[in-house]
């Protein structure tokens, strides 16, 4: 084999690797689980899933996965920046019910901390709700 295609193929191999690495959807999270179908029944998020006409059966949440929703997971990886500190204390979640994909923003488990003994005054976890575009809804504390 020539050079030139050997270089090629080693180019194109390692950014398909980042691209598959990138594009992982997260697996699934039973608290996630339990936050999107309360924001889907409670009737303290009523008024925001009224404002923006979100309605989804429980019965349609789902974890994203990579057979099925390889471009969303891909689409919400890229506007993550992993170098951000935060990262270290954070995880997030994807999920879709109805024509709804959601974002959690969920602190880690202290034990899965770099130094579990460390103090770290998070902001508050979030939801970010995105329609069947993959556009911003909204976004709700939790």
């Amino acid at each position: 084999m020539s050079r030139a295609f050997l270089m090629l193929w080693f180019v194109l191999s390692f950014h398909l690797f980042v691209d598959a690495v990138h594009a992982q959807c997260p697996e699934e999270n039973p608290r996630g689980l339990r936050i999107v179908e309360n924001f889907l029944t409670e009737d303290f998020y009523a008024d925001r899933r009224e404002e923006h006409s979100i309605s989804a059966s429980v019965d349609s949440i789902r974890s994203l996965n990579e057979e099925q929703d390889l471009e969303a997971c891909s689409h919400f990886s890229s506007m993550l920046d992993p170098g951000d500190d935060e990262f270290r204390y954070r995880k997030f979640h994807y999920y879709k019910a109805g024509d709804y994909y959601f974002v959690l923003n969920l602190v880690r488990p202290r034990e899965e901390w770099p130094d579990p003994e460390e103090l770290f005054a998070a902001p508050r976890e979030t939801g970010h709700v995105f329609d069947q575009d993959l556009e911003s809804v909204l976004v709700f504390f939790l």
